[in-house]
């Protein structure tokens, strides 16, 4: 009888190495000093702030409507949402068209920087530090250059039920008085 030799049928050493890592793609944007980012899929596009058209008994955290090619769009400002400081107009600011779930809103911006791709093991869940009522609007954290950068959850920016922050409730309290 012969002396068989075991052929493998799997090369080892081509698995020998980690799998290609998973990137995430973020358009990136400011709000006042801090920066954030929102998933490549969740963005139609980015525009130049068209002038914005009050809409009475808005939810606190919409400011308008925007005319973007002949779509009138509901504008979320999300500095409204997370209590940030406004900044005053400038010719940095844009809008992103955000498109989920069949609904396309306005999401208003200081400035957008870029797109970036992130490795998934750079993701890291919000810091316990934040205020906790910014948590459920974040859905992770990650280092982007020399800034740390907050990823929305785009489905909880277009809910609209953005409580008023405390300043803008103590003001409402007063007018009623």
């Amino acid at each position: 009888m012969q002396n068989l030799i075991p052929i493998p049928l799997v090369n080892k050493e081509l698995f020998d190495y980690p799998a290609e890592e998973q990137l995430y793609s973020f358009v990136t944007f400011r709000l006042h000093e801090e920066w954030y980012g929102i998933a490549v899929k969740d963005v139609h596009e980015v525009v130049r702030v068209p002038p914005l058209a009050l809409l009475p008994s808005a939810p606190f955290s919409i400011v308008g409507l925007a005319n973007v090619r002949g779509n009138l769009l509901p504008v979320i400002d999300p500095k409204r949402i997370l209590g940030i400081p406004s900044s005053p107009s400038s010719a940095q600011n844009r809008l992103v068209v955000l498109s989920a779930e069949g609904v396309d809103v306005g999401l208003l911006t200081d400035e957008v920087a870029e797109m970036v791709s992130v490795p998934a093991t750079q993701l890291e869940p919000p810091l316990a530090t934040l205020n906790m009522s910014h948590l459920p609007y974040l859905e992770s954290i990650c280092r982007w250059k020399d800034r740390l950068m907050g990823i929305f959850r785009v489905h909880k920016l277009m809910e609209f039920k953005a409580p008023l922050p405390l300043a803008a409730k103590e003001i409402s309290h007063e007018k009623l008085e």
